[in-house]
């Protein structure tokens, strides 16, 4: 499946990796990060911002300092949706500023989020991270990252594609040679 925007993006493969499905981004969505929780913040944050403006000694310096406090909050917690691509080796997420990947074998958990509105979904991945700490009993624990594909039309078909990469025997070898290293 290549267009334009694929090869825009085809520095970020390896030479043997392939895209197996692909979505440009959408500029015109936005996302909040942590959603009713985000939302509730900004806006307690916001008006607080709002608020010292009204209050304050109406200097110009009081504006500015005002007005980049809101947009700073605004900037943190509105994201854009990035271009997602399904490989056969990894899911990356290439945002305006960073790029995240997860591999096949560190994927702990795969599922679709449907929304309420509309025939759209998101697909949600947890990437699990074997971490050694002192503390514990064992010295070891599990550290789960989320990641999320939004607005997706076919959202359970790109479940499916995650799912069938990660049941690959070269993920299974993968995951056990890094299982193995862990111990």
């Amino acid at each position: 499946m290549a267009n334009s925007i694929d090869e825009v993006y085809e520095r970020f493969l390896d030479d043997d990796e392939h895209i197996l499905w692909s979505k440009e981004p959408d500029r015109r969505r936005l996302h909040l990060d942590g959603g009713c929780i985000s939302a509730v913040m900004i806006i307690a944050f916001s008006g607080y911002g709002i608020f010292s403006l009204i209050t304050a000694h109406n200097t110009a310096v009081d504006w500015v300092m005002g007005g980049l406090f809101v947009l700073i909050v605004l900037l943190v917690s509105v994201k854009r949706t990035a271009a997602y691509y399904v490989t056969d080796k990894r899911v990356l997420i290439l945002g305006s500023l960073s790029v995240k990947e997860l591999k096949y074998y560190d994927m702990a958990y795969v599922n679709v989020e449907k929304q309420k509105k509309g025939s759209l979904g998101n697909v949600v991945m947890l990437k699990s991270n074997l971490v050694r700490e002192g503390h514990s009993r064992t010295g070891k624990s599990t550290v789960y990252t989320g990641y999320t594909l939004f607005d997706l039309e076919d959202a359970e078909r790109v479940k499916e594609l995650i799912l069938q990469q990660k049941d690959m025997p070269r993920a299974y070898a993968k995951a056990e040679e890094i299982e193995q290293y862990q111990r």
